[in-house]
Order: structure tokens, then C-alpha cells, then sequence
């Protein structure tokens, strides 16, 4: 819809009308609004830090089952040395500052210390 001096109103053209300016082949379609080779970048970088996450323990392979996972983020906690201040178990930290294994760990150890001896 044009006003009376010639000038569109309304919303723009639509970001895909640009594929029919005749600078695209067949095939070159934009999908989901990226292009293939982002996609492709996007899903390298992802792959990259899902096997990052494994490594580190802090995913599971999906044929993996709970007790080789748990087993696989035991010998990581061991290899980077990090017990839980409180119960003594191995656990794999995000952070490096982290002392406790949970947050029920965190809190019991808490009460520990702020509990009045009588």
C-alpha cells in the first residue's frame, strides 16, 4: 500500500523476498532465517562443547547408562582432585571455588558449624 506521495506504509518486504532478486540458485534458501555454512559453524561449535561436557563429566552419552556415568564422573573428580568438604566424596566441580558436592552437603555442613555446642 503506497501513500499519495509514492512512499510504502506498513511493514518492510519480507526478508526472504530477497531470494527473488535473481543473486540466489535454486538450493541456496535461507532456512530459519541462517544460512547453511552458519548452520553448519553452529553445529561444530556444539559438538565441540557437548564432547568438552563429556570429557568433563557433566553430560552422559546417550548409550551411556547411570552407573557408567556416575562411574566416568567419579575418575574425573579423582583426576582433578576435588572432594567434598562434608561427606569426603569425589564430585565434578563447574567452578573452581566450589567445596561441597550438593546443596544438601552445603547446608548440613553449615549447621554444623552454626549449631551451639551446650
Amino acid at each position: 500500500m503506497a501513500t499519495s506521495s509514492g512512499r510504502s506504509v506498513g511493514r518492510p518486504p519480507h526478508v526472504h523476498s530477497r531470494i527473488r532478486d535473481g543473486r540466489y540458485a535454486p538450493g541456496d534458501e535461507i532456512a530459519g532465517g541462517w544460512t547453511v555454512e552458519r548452520l553448519l559453524r553452529m553445529n561444530e561449535r556444539f559438538v565441540e562443547r557437548l564432547e568438552r561436557a563429556i570429557a568433563r563429566g557433566l553430560e552422559t552419552r546417550p548409550q551411556e547408562t547411570e552407573d557408567e556415568a556416575r562411574r566416568r564422573r567419579e575418575h574425573a573428580a579423582q583426576v582433578n582432585g576435588t572432594t567434598c568438604a562434608y561427606c569426603g566424596n569425589a564430585f565434578t566441580s563447574i567452578r573452581s571455588t566450589k567445596k561441597y558436592c550438593s546443596h544438601r552437603c552445603r547446608r548440613a555442613a553449615y549447621h554444623q558449624r552454626h549449631t551451639p555446642t551446650t
